[in-house]
């Protein structure tokens, strides 16, 4: 399962920081410790082939005298090369792979630390997504063109929808900013305030009706727009992978078909620090959740979620100001 695979990946990565921070010292002998853990800026995410310079700070001796640094990347078949600042080039591979620091200076324990980053593109032919295809005959392509991006869409019923989440940079919050390939991948999260505005021009943001007529279309006969959509959310869910991974983890209750290529995907939702840089993104690869145009009243409005074990579509309610929501744009049929 995928929340196994997570955690044991977790534990791995607490281990191998725990079992880098003790000196590797086969004697007797006690030594002092040096003071401090060394220091280094590195993404959490990046793309392939990316070179990166890596400096080292933040370690001394008793004496105030700064430590030696020495580096080693997990995928690294040479020594570990002994140097201040580290040129890497990040792998051609969609992987998650791990960078220690170590420092250490004649007569002291050394210390590490470990970083890690994941590789990804949002390359459609070659990059972090696989699963999807794209039909001549049911599919279109739209270019935005206030920054050039390009959206699949196909129809469902007599309106055309993006198959792709929205990624306008213009507005909202991407779930890494250093990472631009990211809000190509998941899409940008939003405030209602921002979502009403955020679609290109002909292009609105889904209503409440939107989704009930796409639920129809699904199979659902009396969808009502203010109810869950029963048992029809695997005919918008689509069966992607992500670095090799798949998105939505298999429940046996959930069958997903994508029958209306819509290509919903688990990229969660956001809360939103109106008043800071404190912004908490939370069920990714379980949840999705997409803005509706229809407001609940002056503070709250609704939108649609999915949840991986979950065969309904349901409907909630969030802040217009703190929540923060993927969008999916739409048009009618001309």
């Amino acid at each position: 399962m995928k929340k196994s695979r997570i955690l044991l990946f977790s534990i791995l990565t607490i281990a191998a920081l725990v079992s880098v921070s003790c000196g590797d010292d086969d004697t007797t002998e006690t030594l002092p410790y040096l003071t401090g853990s060394p220091k280094f800026e590195f993404p959490a995410f990046s793309r392939p082939d990316i070179v990166l310079d890596i400096t080292a700070s933040g370690v001394t001796d008793d004496d105030g005298n700064e430590a030696e640094y020495f580096w080693y990347p997990s995928y690294a078949t040479s020594e570990k090369d002994t140097i201040k600042t580290y040129t890497l080039r990040m792998p051609n591979d969609f992987t998650t792979f791990s960078i220690t620091c170590t420092a250490f200076k004649e007569g002291y324990y050394s210390t590490s630390t470990t970083k890690t980053v994941t590789i990804v593109s949002e390359d459609r032919e070659n990059g972090s997504l696989t699963g999807r295809d794209f039909d001549i005959e049911k599919d279109f392509v739209f270019t935005d063109s206030r920054d050039g991006r390009e959206y699949w869409c196909t129809r469902v019923g007599d309106t055309e929808w993006f198959r792709d989440n929205l990624a306008y940079a213009g507005s909202g919050i991407s779930v890494y900013d250093d990472c631009s390939d990211l809000a190509g991948i998941f899409g940008m999260y939003y405030s209602w305030n921002e979502a009403m505005e955020a679609c290109p021009e002909g292009w609105r943001l889904a209503s409440l009706d939107d989704w009930a007529n796409a639920a129809k279309v699904a199979g659902v006969e009396d969808a009502d727009k203010l109810a869950s959509f029963d048992s029809v959310a695997g005919a918008f869910m689509g069966d992607i992978q992500f670095n090799k991974e798949a998105m939505w983890e298999y429940w046996p209750n959930v069958k997903i078909t994508n029958k209306l290529r819509l290509d919903v995907t688990p990229c969660g939702y956001v809360l939103l620090d109106t008043e800071g840089d404190n912004n908490k993104f939370q069920g990714m690869l379980e949840y999705a959740s997409f803005w509706t145009s229809d407001s609940k009243d002056n503070d709250l409005a609704y939108y649609r979620y999915f949840y991986e074990d979950k065969a309904d579509i349901m409907l909630g309610s969030g802040s217009k100001e703190s929540f923060g929501a993927s969008v999916r744009c739409v048009r009618d049929v001309k």
